[in-house]
């Protein structure tokens, strides 16, 4: 199952266009100009991995091979 830690979800946010908007407690809210949104947790453990991963992606709008040459 593929994972991920919070910063490479980060650096591919950025180079998708996401702008962070906001910083609460232990998450961070990504924004879009189109209107995606997206949040991405920063604590915990340090892999993101299974059902939230792929919400992840699909909120980004892209697919894991896409997401892996973003990182």
């Amino acid at each position: 199952m593929p994972s991920a830690r919070a910063d490479e979800f980060r650096r591919a946010a950025v180079k998708l266009g996401f702008k962070r908007g906001r910083t609460r407690g232990g998450h961070e809210r990504w924004l879009q100009e189109d209107g995606r949104v997206t949040t991405i947790p920063i604590h915990g453990s340090p892999e993101i991995g299974g059902p939230l991963f792929r919400q992840i992606l699909d909120q980004f709008g892209i697919t894991v091979d896409e997401f892996r040459r973003l990182k």
